[in-house]
């Protein structure tokens, strides 16, 4: 179905990774135009909602009278162009009407910068055409910055188009907060953001990737249709023995691995605000199958194959390569190795002291085709004695069966290593889903953290003021209360991937509703919650880092009514004295309490 002119039957050439390398971004696959849709950009194809969302937009635009405008808005590579493609070759009668400017990070004239081009494809939409008799029908496919770069210039900020800028803005399309299309009757604007889409999504209070198992599935099925897969099935035939690649793409081929694979992904894309695009994805299966030294003809004539063999395969390629991709070097963040818990310690005291490796694997790891591959070896004998070879294959294998700890664990124990990061998505899932009995957990962390950030004051409802004077602490007192207006009645969606990365919290001032102040929390601020919360003190360092919940927290205290009273506690000498500092109509009084 898929035609490769290169001969596998050369000693140099693999078949498989000649495949692959379709997968890489510098692959001529990874380039989507309008006038060409490939057998094999068809075969990796994936239906997401985002592609209904679209129809659903370009069926509204094509029913309205008079000109309408789609944006089709997101970051580079997140298969905007690749998704306009598919529906032009597959729904032609879909797109008939429209122009379709699949680029607008180009100009067509050497002549024109890019801002110059959109402003001549957007003619009919300034402000001095939006009124005339067009029916122009424009989809433009339009990276977010730059389209935020075309609204900034002179020709957003300028009378040119800043009708559409200011659709732009009140739609918040530059930034990351979801909110419904705000179209006002007989408005020719409609826009779609696939950067509001994730590549994985919120479970019923856990994450999946139907999408990323889908993609991995593309690459590894056993079907006719499969070129990698016809590709896999010459290697029968290859010379080299213990092919790591062979051994990686099989790896992909066991649900188990793909769960614990896509589990780490998620956790890195969430963790690190990683944005990863379809074409990000498919470049990095390919680094975590083939080693970018791989030669077939030096692999079957070396001869520690077992070292080699380790350095090649899958875990090794996830996390020792980070200068070959943005997602590589972010992995490393959450290599198991670095990992440092009483269940891990323990598991590595008697990783360094037994001469029994392969019991030591058979018991944390579930079967896999790599450790069936180490098992081929014999792993004790290579590692006895005290030979500086030895020490150095046993550093590799212990390394290895960390990391195949994380992706393919035989126990259940090791998901305790994420467990705070378990319960962040649980609790944005129910943010998401409006469930507030689920989130009387996260309100009251956040509430505790509120009066106790900058130290634990002596009255139960006072937030200490930040205060540059030591031996003094400030503090006003407070009496809050969640705002939870904004919760209607909870969802029935149990699944989303439409969604922001982070959880709101509304805090207002008790009894007066109209003082309220918002804090949105990401995983990195939510870690540091939980430490507050357990007698953690926030460092300087801290303050700067996490500067917006301070404010948030400065924000809360201009509720309190400081203008008016404020009370101090002094330390000097190791006395402590509690003073009062209030306000009246006769001015300021200032006493000592007792």
């Amino acid at each position: 179905m898929f035609e490769n002119n290169e001969s596998y039957l050369s000693t140099d050439v693999c078949p498989l990774v000649d495949e692959l390398k379709r997968l890489k971004k510098s692959s001529s696959e990874a380039v989507d135009n309008d006038e060409e849709f490939s057998p094999f950009k068809m075969y990796m194809h994936i239906h997401r909602s985002l592609e209904d969302d679209l129809i659903k937009k370009i069926e509204k635009a094509k029913e309205s009278t008079g000109k309408s405008l789609i944006l089709v808005c997101g970051n580079v590579g997140d298969g905007k162009s690749h998704v306009i493609s598919y529906l032009k070759h597959t729904r032609s009668d879909l797109l008939d009407d429209f122009i379709i400017h699949n680029d607008a990070t180009e100009s067509r004239s050497p002549n024109r910068d890019e801002k110059e081009e959109l402003a001549m494809v957007l003619h009919n939409f300034s402000d001095s055409c939006i009124a005339n008799d067009s029916d122009d029908k424009i989809i433009v496919a339009i990276n977010l910055g730059v389209l935020s770069n075309f609204i900034d210039s002179e020709k957003g900020k300028g009378r040119e188009f800043s009708i559409l800028a200011d659709y732009v803005n009140s739609n918040n399309i530059l930034i990351d907060n979801i909110v419904g299309e705000s179209l006002e009757q007989n408005s020719c604007f409609f826009h779609i953001n696939f950067g509001d889409y994730h590549i994985f999504r919120l479970n019923n209070g856990t994450i999946d990737s139907p999408y990323i198992e889908e993609v991995i599935e593309r690459i590894v099925c056993e079907s006719d249709d499969n070129p990698f897969y016809q590709s896999y099935k010459k290697c029968s035939e290859c010379s080299v023995d213990h092919c790591p690649v062979k051994a990686n793409f099989e790896m992909l081929q066991n649900k188990k691995v793909v769960s614990g694979l896509i589990n780490t992904l998620i956790e890195t894309i969430v963790k690190d605000k990683v944005i990863l695009s379809t074409r990000e994805l498919l470049d990095f299966f390919y680094d975590i199958i083939v080693h970018p030294d791989f030669n077939k003809t030096k692999l079957s004539k070396l001869k520690n194959k077992l070292e080699q063999f380790i350095k090649y395969c899958l875990p090794s390629l996830m996390y020792e390569h980070e200068e070959a991709s943005m997602l590589l070097s972010h992995l490393t963040k959450v290599d198991f190795i670095n990992q440092r818990t009483e269940l891990f310690d323990g598991i590595t005291t008697r990783f360094n002291t037994t001469d029994k490796l392969t019991e030591m694997f058979e018991s944390y790891i579930d079967v896999n085709p790599i450790s069936n591959q180490i098992f081929s070896f014999d792993i004790n004998a290579l590692c006895e004695g005290s030979a500086s070879k030895s020490k150095e294959l046993k550093k590799l294998l212990f390394a290895l069966f960390t990391r195949l700890c994380k992706i393919s664990p035989k126990q259940s124990d090791f998901s305790i290593v994420n467990k705070e990061f378990n319960e962040f998505i649980a609790d944005l899932y129910y943010s998401i889903r409006q469930d507030i009995k689920k989130l009387q957990k996260i309100y009251k962390t956040v509430e505790k953290c509120i009066y106790e950030w900058n130290g634990g004051s002596y009255g139960s409802k006072c937030i200490n003021l930040r205060s540059d004077v030591e031996g003094y602490i400030v503090s006003t007192e407070l009496d809050l209360e969640p705002d939870l207006s904004e919760f209607k009645s909870i969802l029935t969606d149990e699944q989303f991937d439409k969604f922001p990365s982070y959880i709101n919290l509304i805090f207002t001032k008790k009894k007066e509703k109209d003082k309220s102040a918002t804090i949105s929390i990401d995983y990195d601020l939510y870690k540091m919650l939980k430490l507050v919360e357990n007698g953690y003190r926030p460092s300087a360092k801290d303050n700067n880092r996490y500067i917006g919940f301070l404010t948030f927290i400065n924000r809360l205290a201009e509720f309190s009514g400081f203008d008016e009273e404020i009370l101090i506690q002094s330390y000097i000498q190791d006395e402590e004295k509690q003073f009062n500092l209030s306000k009246d109509g006769f001015g300021y009084t200032f006493s000592e309490v007792k």
